[in-house]
């Protein structure tokens, strides 16, 4: 038995010093008012908006804030409360150079 011990303190160990040669493990990131009314979240970019029941029936063409300066988007008829819209490669630039997605969180008022 003490044999499969140390076995497995050596597995735990050699584990750990591979993480420690590899650096700190960087959390996902999560800012907030990079750009006024844009989040981010890791290389996306999330903004809401907040539309009326008639607004949201009838659909409607408006202006929304992007990491880029406003974007114009057509919000489809018919949209759901808590939809994201997608407008893709309008997001954080990534260390690949390519960029992630802007999402728009549609917010119903009743």
């Amino acid at each position: 038995m003490y044999a499969g011990l140390g076995a497995l303190a050596w597995t735990f160990l050699r584990r750990y010093l591979r993480r420690q040669d590899e650096g700190p493990r960087q959390l996902p990131i999560t800012e907030d008012n990079v750009v006024p009314g844009v989040d981010r979240r890791g290389d996306d970019a999330v903004c809401h908006l907040s539309l009326s029941a008639e607004e949201a029936r009838t659909g409607k063409s408006l202006d929304v804030p992007s990491i880029d300066g406003p974007q114009h988007i057509q919000v489809p008829a018919g949209v759901k409360n808590g939809v994201r819209l997608r407008l893709t490669g309008l997001g954080f630039r990534r260390r690949d150079g390519k960029r992630g997605d802007q999402f728009v969180v549609v917010s119903i008022d009743a």
